[in-house]
């Protein structure tokens, strides 16, 4: 009787009769300079509720993905040392603050990897 009840709920699988939206990965690329003791709003992404994934050279720069635009920046949703940041994240939109710890200035290359809605 499952097995039936299960192949039952199975026809129709991925049909719901409502238009669906299509998914797009993204890639960003973004050249920069932050200033000594400084940081920089790099990047804004409006993802779907995927991983996200910045990488940032050098690494020695400290990553943070903030809730929010650059202009209006919200809570910090993940943080990493440098190099690398990976988050699972729910939709909205999003910023890549850049964080400068040493006393000089450093240009960076920043790749930013994400899922949005197809326009």
């Amino acid at each position: 009787m499952l097995g039936a009840a299960l192949a039952l709920s199975m026809t129709g699988c991925g049909h719901s009769g409502f238009p669906t939206a299509d998914r797009v990965e993204e890639t960003l690329t973004f050249d920069g300079n932050v200033g000594p003791g400084g940081s920089s709003c790099a990047a804004e992404i409006g993802s779907i509720g995927a991983s996200v994934r910045v990488d940032v050279v050098p690494t020695s720069l400290f990553l943070e993905l903030r809730r929010g635009t650059c202009t209006a920046p919200g809570t910090l949703a993940a943080a990493s040392p440098g190099g690398r940041l990976t988050q699972n994240v729910r939709a909205g939109d999003y910023n890549v603050n850049i964080v400068n710890a040493s006393d000089v200035p450093v240009n960076y290359s920043l790749t930013v990897r994400y899922t949005r809605l197809s326009n």
